[in-house]
């Protein structure tokens, strides 16, 4: 044949050398029938649907089923086919027969497409030389060419160097099949050469190609009726052909001595005899008992192995035990032949078989070769005892073993596994900036980084083991030692939720850490809770040294100070000069002038107030503001509030009410700062309550405590918001939509304020129901 040297090429033929060397067996494998068609006289062609995941070697065979017979077969409904189709052919395979009277044929003739079939396989020893260099030789009488055809068409497919010779005999030339398609590939390639034959073979067409054939290493494929292999082997050994280059498929060669030995089995009337003792010993035994001829062939099979494959003796005769074998590696096989056939030896051991219905069960099997007077091989008797029930409890067994290695190696990897993870937390550990210490459930701290140990300074050793709040004490900004129970790990291990203290002074509380020194530094803390199965086993805290971020932000406030008091001289000018045109100290204002002087006014006028506003924030944050403590009364101080903003409040039509003691509510505190956080109160909800809205101010004493609440049905806050209310410049994205004129440092002040006097500051919103502002103070004031 042509070869092509492309790596393409080279790559299947690789492929196809590793499958020829490859012995895959799959059971009850379910398909269906193709098609079928009548290619040739007496000749049918059946194309059988595959299952995805088949594959075969060229010249292998598979065992056909037809689940229901629709005509009696007394061999069952169970057969052995050579594949025609190459390997190539995917998801369908060919298979070629005479046809004749068998109730088997008549059945898969008459089939449909879509008909179910099962099969089993595939199995057969037939393949190309692994030697391309060896001359090849296929010898097939009538239908036994079907083997032959898968290994051409794959041959040609691949571009093999095997130089193929086909000696084919047929009846007629009207019986031939596919001498179109070969002689196609003759006429293509080089390494292909075909003879055809009709008629009967004779010795003369054999000794032709023997003369021609240089290489005496050739390999010779006999595939045909018995008669037709017989003659022609017979042929070969006299000339010279040695029997290990002699392959057979299904008949193999008889020597006179095996066919008289053959004669005499089933002309043995006695030996098989009703009441002869050794009929009914070997009948009536429950073991597997088989005689076969020195090629396999099946002369005689007892009930035992009847019972044992599930096929009858009428099924198994003619045939080998391949019927219900062939499940074993191929060497399995080929040491077996050598024991029996080649050594004349018993074999032994245990197998794995297939019974008709294609359950698989496992058999300790006994060959024995049968010698004549002449010694001479003339075949084999066979027992099966089946020991599948031992090999379950065996394969229990092995099953518990192979558990055992198995945790145990599951175990080495995951050792592996963990240890490298391990490795590579700890480099990533070591490679942040921030501190991490980890925590179990109680406290005890198991891990922390390098960060954390160099911002403590103190050694690893000193902290693992040691609960963290014991041995990291944490301080507030007023440099009172923050109670355990305060504290942001203790938080996130008993609510299962994550902490976060704050990052720069726009937070109201700074925590301090205490280094070993006794240096205490500010730290921004996030802490979250470890789970597994939904229960805390831990927490991880991850902690860093803000000084710079602090000292940063008090230099923006003393600049922003200083800033606002420049800026608070030219504003305060504007202002009156503008109120000097107001008077018409100057003279008279046209409509105009008056209308542009009054925008001027009011910008002023919020410039003013955004001064003011940035300068109280600054004095708060640098601490520069001292409550004045002074006996005021908040009912009359409120009052004043709202009296200020009436205006506003009839203008928007509100329905604004003040719910207060009838008695005052004097305490000792600052008046000007109880003011501002009043202020902010009832102006915010006077500008995110829309028209006709309702609007209440309460007022209440307790024991120690007054309590101030201004409460609307205004807009309310977004919930993503309202973690930022009392950040410094934050405003909710409604409330912009609203009222663009705001700046975000009212409610920042109320909570410095708040802090300054020692109170709390808090409020409950829903979004578009409305908004409740809380301040609690002491009743006495700060001390």
């Amino acid at each position: 044949m042509k070869f092509n040297d492309s790596l393409i090429t080279k790559d299947v033929i690789a492929t196809a050398l590793m499958k020829s060397s490859f012995y895959d067996i799959a059971l009850a494998r379910r398909g269906s029938i193709a098609s079928v068609k009548k290619i040739a006289k007496r000749t049918i062609e059946v194309a059988i649907k595959l299952p995805d995941n088949f594959d075969f070697i060229a010249g292998q065979y598979i065992w056909l089923q037809i689940p229901q017979l629709k005509y009696l077969d007394q061999r069952g409904n169970t057969r052995m086919f050579s594949i025609a189709s190459s390997p190539s052919k995917k998801r369908q395979l060919d298979i070629v027969f005479r046809t004749s009277e068998s109730g088997y044929k008549k059945t898969l003739i008459e089939s449909v497409a879509g008909t179910e079939i099962i099969f089993s396989g595939p199995f057969g020893p037939l393949k190309l030389p692994e030697d391309s260099l060896r001359p090849v030789i296929l010898v097939a009488g009538g239908i036994g060419v079907a083997p032959f055809l898968s290994m051409i068409r794959f041959s040609a497919e691949i571009f093999s160097r095997h130089n193929i010779t086909l000696i084919w005999a047929n009846p007629s030339n009207e019986e031939a099949i596919y001498v179109d398609e070969l002689a196609s590939i003759e006429k293509a390639s080089a390494n292909f050469n075909l003879v055809k034959v009709f008629g009967r073979l004779k010795n003369s067409h054999l000794k032709q190609i023997m003369e021609s054939t240089i290489n005496s290493n050739a390999v010779w494929y006999i595939v045909g009726p018995q008669s037709f292999v017989d003659s022609t082997t017979q042929f070969l050994h006299g000339s010279g052909v040695l029997p290990e280059n002699i392959i057979f498929e299904e008949f193999y060669s008889q020597t006179p001595s095996e066919l008289a030995f053959k004669k005499n089995i089933y002309a043995a009337p006695l030996l098989f005899a009703p009441m002869n003792p050794f009929f009914t010993v070997v009948k009536n035994a429950s073991n597997h008992i088989i005689i076969t001829d020195a090629n396999g062939m099946i002369l005689y099979a007892n009930k035992g192995a009847e019972n044992m494959t599930g096929y009858t003796f009428a099924e198994m005769k003619g045939s080998t035990p391949r019927l219900w074998g062939g499940l074993m590696p191929r060497d399995f096989y080929v040491k077996l032949w050598k024991t029996i056939k080649q050594d004349r030896q018993i074999f032994s051991g245990e197998i794995k078989n297939r019974r008709k219905n294609q359950e698989q069960y496992h058999a300790f099997v006994r060959i024995s070769p049968i010698i004549d007077n002449n010694d001479t091989l003339v075949g084999f008797v066979a027992t099966e005892e089946d020991i599948t029930h031992l090999k379950e409890k065996e394969g229990g067994l092995k099953n518990i073993g192979m558990a055992f290695q198995n945790l145990l190696e599951d175990l080495r990897i995951e050792k592996s596994k963990v240890e490298v993870e391990k490795a590579k937390d700890e480099a990533l550990l070591a490679s942040i900036g921030d501190g991490i210490i980890a925590t179990d459930k109680e406290g005890n701290i198991i891990i922390m980084n390098h960060a954390a140990v160099e911002l403590l300074h103190e050694s690893e050793a000193n902290f693992l083991g040691k609960r963290i709040y014991e041995i990291v004490k944490m301080y507030n900004s007023k440099s009172t030692l923050v109670p355990t129970s305060e504290r942001p790990i203790i938080i996130a291990l008993s609510s299962g939720k994550s902490t976060t203290t704050a990052t720069t002074t726009t937070h109201e509380i700074i925590y301090f850490y205490e280094k070993k020194n006794g240096i205490k530094f500010p730290v921004a803390i996030t802490v979250t809770p470890i789970m597994l199965n939904k229960n805390i086993i831990g927490a991880i805290e991850v902690f860093r040294d803000i000084t710079k971020e602090i000292n940063i932000d008090k230099a923006k406030t003393e600049f922003v100070s200083l800033a606002s008091h420049q800026l608070r001289t030219p504003s305060t000018a504007v202002k009156w000069n503008a109120e000097m045109l107001f008077d018409k100290k100057t003279g008279n204002l046209t409509k105009k002038q008056e209308k542009y002087l009054q925008e001027v006014y009011h910008g002023n006028e919020r410039m003013i107030k955004l001064i003011d506003n940035l300068l109280s924030v600054s004095r708060l944050e640098l601490g520069k503001i001292v409550p004045k403590e002074e006996i005021i009364d908040l009912k009359r101080l409120l009052e004043g509030v709202v009296a200020e903003q009436r205006p506003v409040i009839l203008q928007k039509k509100f329905r604004f009410e003040i719910d207060q003691p009838k008695e005052n509510v004097e305490t000792v505190t600052d008046q000007l700062l109880v003011r501002m956080i009043f202020q902010n109160f009832i102006s915010n909800a006077i500008k995110y309550t829309l028209e006709k809205g309702t609007i209440t101010c309460a007022l209440k004493k307790t024991n120690k405590k007054i309590i101030f609440l201004v409460k609307d049905n205004g807009v309310g806050i977004p919930e993503a918001a309202q973690k930022r209310i009392f950040e410094k410049l934050f405003r909710a994205d409604n409330a912009m939509d609203i009222n663009k004129e705001g700046n975000g440092l009212g409610m920042y002040m109320v909570k410095q304020i708040t802090q300054t006097l020692g109170g709390e500051v808090w409020f409950e919103s829903e979004e578009g129901k409305g908004t409740t502002f809380y301040l609690k103070i002491p009743l006495k004031g700060k001390v």
